[in-house]
């Protein structure tokens, strides 16, 4: 990375000032283990499919193998076991638990996968993941929640997908609340053959407990159905996830992680700006959304943390605009 560059990239845009603080620094790559080759289960239509889709993703690559964690999970995903895969950011987890679950629905036209995401964000973000893997192998997918709009949410309950991104909270409301009127009359609950639960580190404490009795719920009703879906959960922060897992959902699960710490090369900077007032919301609000945009004209992606939901739409809200001058 051109820190020199970046740098002027931020002053540029007024989100960095000669007077702030300024610390930055790189951390060494740590090289990943990656296995031999793709677990021998997978069906041969995803395995043909993924094979293109890995060389869509990484054109420049001689290596597209899995890494070891990744074949591991999948392969004892295939053998029917529940699995909890804690392995860090970026390290492959969505494609570990899509190919499992992408197994399953091939072999069985009839059948349904929930994805749960405690937040909606990450639900959309997920989405366009999903349906690249999905959508050429003939398998629909969509969102089931409050922001995926009364109209469409009723289209999909009378022509459901075969895979839905939804939430906790539309796990209660609807996929339970409903279950009779909707989801019963539909098949989906009947034919869930596969549970994907993402970040399963941030169900803990009350809510945790919440969701721990949400999917008791669940799984009781699904039991009275004959359904009897397996499980992947995944983690990247979590101290015990075996345990977790275990409590979390009243399963046993096989925990899988990486067999050595794996790392990306990475860069940071890190600014303490001179106008330390973390009062005055508008000047913070704006250099954050400055910085943003910095970054997101740097050719880089810009993830953005901020204190309050009315903080996080005002910055997005901003940031569109002023992109859309900038163009």
């Amino acid at each position: 990375m051109d820190f020199k560059a970046f740098k002027a990239k931020l002053y540029e845009f007024d989100a960095l000032r000669e007077d702030d603080e300024i610390q930055q620094g790189t951390v060494d790559r740590i090289e990943p283990e990656f296995s031999d080759s793709w677990p021998n289960g997978i069906h041969p239509k995803l395995r043909i499919k993924l094979i293109q889709y890995l060389h869509r993703k990484l054109p420049n690559s001689d290596n597209r193998k899995p890494y070891e964690h990744q074949a591991r999970a999948i392969e004892l995903a295939l053998h029917g076991h529940d699995i909890v895969l804690e392995s860090p950011t970026a390290s492959g987890k969505t494609l570990a638990f899509a190919v499992p679950m992408l197994d399953a629905l091939l072999r069985n036209p009839d059948s349904h996968a929930l994805m749960i995401y405690q937040m909606n964000a990450l639900s959309f973000d997920q989405l366009d993941k999903i349906k690249e893997l999905a959508n050429p192998l003939g398998i629909s997918v969509d969102t089931y929640i409050r922001e995926t709009g009364a109209l469409q949410r009723e289209v999909i309950r009378d022509n459901v997908p075969r895979i839905l991104l939804t939430n906790p909270e539309y796990l209660n409301d609807s996929f339970l609340g409903w279950r009779e009127k909707h989801w019963n009359r539909n098949g989906f609950l009947h034919n869930l053959c596969y549970m994907v639960i993402d970040e399963m580190h941030l169900y803990h404490g009350y809510f945790g407990n919440n969701m721990t009795l949400l999917l008791r719920r669940f799984f009781s009703h699904l039991k009275r159905l004959g359904a009897c879906p397996n499980v992947f959960l995944s983690t990247a922060t979590c101290a015990d996830p075996e345990k977790h897992a275990s409590i979390l959902t009243g399963r046993t699960v096989k925990h899988v992680r990486p067999s050595k710490d794996m790392r990306p090369t990475r860069h940071y900077v890190f600014v303490n700006p001179e106008d330390t007032d973390k009062k005055n919301w508008q000047n913070l609000s704006l250099r954050v959304e400055k910085a943003a945009l910095a970054i997101l004209e740097s050719d880089l992606r810009a993830l953005v943390f901020c204190p309050t939901v009315n903080f996080l739409e005002n910055a997005r809200r901003n940031c569109s605009r002023m992109a859309e001058k900038r163009d």
